[in-house]
Order: C-alpha cells, then sequence, then structure tokens
C-alpha cells in the first residue's frame, strides 16, 4: 500500500511513491478465490508446462491452459482462452498452439474459439490459431 501519496502542497494529485514515504504490504485482507493449496498447484503445473518460444522471423506461443479439475464447467476455460489470446495478439504474437491429450474434451472448447488442428498423434492434438 501507500503505491502513490498526495503532497501538501498544490497542485494536490497523486504521484507516485518512489521511497519518499514508507510502503505497507497487507497480507490476507480478503477472501482469496481459491485455496492457496490450488493456487501453489496450478503454478507448479504451469511453470512445468507452459514455455514461450521466439524466432527470428514470427513470435509463437506454445502454451497449456489448466483449469484446475473443481472449477470446470463454470466458463473459466473460455474466459482464459479469450484473455489469452487477447494479450498474445497485443504483445505482437502471431500464431498459438497447444497439444492437448487425444482424449481431453478441452478439443472442443478450442475449436469452438477458432483454433484449428494442425497435426495429431496417437496420444495428443496440435491445435493452432492465427491471431
Amino acid at each position: 500500500m501507500q503505491k502513490t501519496y498526495t503532497p501538501q502542497v498544490f497542485p494536490l494529485r497523486n504521484i507516485p511513491n518512489k521511497g519518499e514515504l514508507d510502503k505497507y504490504y497487507a497480507e490476507d485482507t480478503h477472501a482469496p478465490i481459491i485455496n492457496k493449496e490450488d493456487f501453489e498447484t496450478v503454478q507448479r503445473i504451469l511453470q512445468s508446462r507452459g514455455e514461450l518460444i521466439k524466432t527470428q522471423a514470427t513470435k509463437r506461443l506454445l502454451t497449456k491452459i489448466l483449469i484446475y479439475s473443481k472449477y470446470r464447467k463454470n466458463g473459466y476455460g473460455s474466459e482464459a482462452l479469450a484473455l489469452l489470446c487477447s494479450a498474445a495478439k497485443n504483445n505482437g504474437i502471431s500464431v498459438l498452439y497447444d497439444d492437448i491429450a487425444i482424449d481431453n474434451p478441452a478439443v472442443t472448447l478450442f475449436l469452438k474459439h477458432g483454433f484449428v488442428e494442425e497435426y495429431r498423434t496417437g496420444e495428443k492434438i496440435i491445435l493452432k490459431k492465427e491471431l
């Protein structure tokens, strides 16, 4: 907290606090959306699975989207995919790919959001979306 402050002189405008005043951090001030254990589990999975690949000609994002099982079927996957596509496009990424297990029902979600099948193996389907 105390990211900005208002000086006692004119003009009375908020100014970023760059060390002029003490800063504070308040923990546990509101109820979490998910519990800490679930959050840490998802973070470990995402960290182990996602990677950003940049080539000289194009920027491509190879990503894994994970919705923890107890939060599925609530629209979070659609929202996450829409946010991912928007963020990637805004950051100059031209193509998104995802590999999904052949028996994973999330394939339908990706196809609904404009991804197309690039190729498949016996174990997974590679989906692609041009942004």
